[in-house]
């Protein structure tokens, strides 16, 4: 089954999503190694996700990819997540 590119971008953007800082680190309550051993697996399934779309994608990329997607601006997002982290 083939898959169309909104349908990769989306797990790329989750993925980036999963690495980030505190997601990653369940807000500072894992230790290294525990970061270490979630990390792996979703930079192999990144590196695959890209396989699959036949590009690099850069965290960036998939966040303006989202954005785009979302019919937001950067602003209107940077706002969102301002306010969510209040």
């Amino acid at each position: 089954m083939t898959r169309t590119k909104n349908e990769i971008m989306l797990d790329i953007w989750d993925v980036y999503c999963q690495l980030s800082g505190e997601s990653l680190s369940c807000d500072g309550e894992l230790s290294l190694s525990a970061i270490n051993k979630k990390r792996k697996p979703l930079e192999a399934r990144l590196t695959k996700l890209q396989k699959e779309l036949n590009k690099d994608v850069s965290e960036c990329d998939a966040y303006y990819w989202w954005v785009d997607v979302n019919t937001l601006t950067p602003e209107q997002c940077f706002s969102l997540l301002e306010k969510r982290n209040q």
